[in-house]
């Protein structure tokens, strides 16, 4: 979503703002950012960390777009 919306700042500036903030955010929770670190040992992990995981990061790439002046509500 974000390489769609301004390809040139979405690798300088957007990519990495919101790579920045899904480490600090979930690599601390789990130790690590791979989905084997976000999982662990339990797959059933699988049903109650990654669709949560997958709306917080969605909710974060809105919220860095509108920062940018890109609003879609």
């Amino acid at each position: 979503m974000l390489n769609i919306i301004d390809p040139a700042k979405a690798n300088t500036e957007l990519i990495p703002e919101l790579a920045e903030w899904f480490i600090a955010t979930y690599g601390k929770k789990y130790g690590g950012i791979s989905c084997k670190e976000i999982i662990g040992s339990d797959v059933t992990n699988q049903t109650g960390r990654c669709p949560a995981l997958i709306e917080a990061t969605f909710l974060q790439a809105k919220s860095i777009l509108s920062d940018y002046g890109f609003d879609f509500d």
